[in-house]
């Protein structure tokens, strides 16, 4: 099993994107739907 832990860092300068913020997360939880060997 396969372990990995993201983090994203926003830039002092740049504005708060939630909704950005928000579908990149989504994304990140849907790969585990998408490659077949990450399983929790």
């Amino acid at each position: 099993m396969m372990k990995h832990i993201v983090m994203f860092k926003r830039l002092a300068d740049v504005e708060p994107q939630s909704e950005r913020e928000a579908e990149l997360v989504a994304q990140m939880h849907a790969l585990e739907r998408e490659i077949d060997f990450i399983h929790e």
